[in-house]
């Protein structure tokens, strides 16, 4: 490791204990939700993953596989409230430890430690060696919304627009019910294995429902994308996209691990209509 680059993680280490002594003792809450004292918690986590998945490399010297956005949504979303939890000395102690840590293993590297990790090779369809079932990130699977002919459903209902998008190489697939304005929102979960979000919502835009188990919430942040475009992206605070989800498990029945992602939530969007829904 160059003296350039341990330096500069120096120099990192330093301005975040000057953040940490400007932080006193009161919460600090975000309008998000997190605190000062999570999101330290969360660099903590985040740093020492970084070293673990480093030390096996070194290790083993298999190819990283580097995952995707929502591996590590999830991962967020299931540390967020234990990390919210911590105490802001404990978590400011913790950030400081990992970060020595972290910065220390580096700079034991040697040069030829520390070469550039080859990135596992990414086959563009299966059946290439690939391990395990056929998933969204090996088969790039394209969303269908010109869905056969078959059973359909005409209503009247104004204020009311539905979308169905789906993925043929599952099957699995996802239902948007957009509200043009405003819908009141309340929800009653029920049966084993629920998955939603946006449940702190009173009103909403759309909903979501999805294939996929929790993975396929991924599809109600496309269907929040899509709207954010239609909105031509603006981010004033009555025009954010409010959008619910909600999924059910259904991958008993096949044999691949394709779900409900954020291209086929937006997909189902731009197919939305008023007055019909195929079944």
């Amino acid at each position: 490791m160059s003296d350039d680059h341990l330096a500069q993680n120096r120099a990192s280490r330093e301005r975040l204990a000057a953040v940490i002594a400007r932080l006193g003792e009161p919460t600090v809450v975000l309008p998000d939700g997190w605190t000062a004292g999570a999101l330290l918690a969360h660099m903590a986590f985040w740093d020492r993953f970084a070293a673990s998945r480093f030390e096996k490399y070194l290790r083993d010297r298999e190819a990283m596989v580097f995952l995707n956005d929502a591996f590590f949504d999830h991962i967020n979303a299931a540390g967020r409230p234990q990390w919210t939890a911590t105490p802001l000395g404990a978590a400011a102690a913790d950030a400081m430890s990992s970060a020595d840590a972290v910065d220390g293993f580096i700079a034991r590297l040697s040069p030829e430690q520390i070469g550039t990790p080859e990135p596992a090779s990414r086959p563009a369809r299966t059946g290439s060696g690939v391990s395990g079932p056929p998933t969204n990130d090996v088969v790039h699977p394209k969303p269908r919304t010109d869905l056969p002919p078959g059973r359909t459903l005409t209503f009247d209902f104004p204020g009311l627009e539905i979308g169905v998008a789906e993925y043929e190489e599952g099957p699995t697939g996802c239902t948007v019910f957009h509200f043009p304005e405003v819908a009141s929102l309340a929800i009653d979960v029920r049966g084993g294995s629920p998955g939603i979000n946006g449940q702190h919502l009173d009103v909403i835009n759309a909903i979501c429902f999805a294939g996929g188990s929790l993975y396929g919430l991924e599809a109600s942040t496309g269907a929040a994308a899509e709207l954010f475009a239609k909105r031509e992206y603006s981010t004033t605070w009555t025009d954010i996209a409010l959008v619910s989800g909600a999924i059910i498990f259904d991958y008993g029945p096949r044999q691949n691990a394709i779900y409900p992602d954020k291209d086929l939530g937006r997909a189902a969007v731009r197919a939305k209509r008023a007055g019909w829904f195929p079944l």
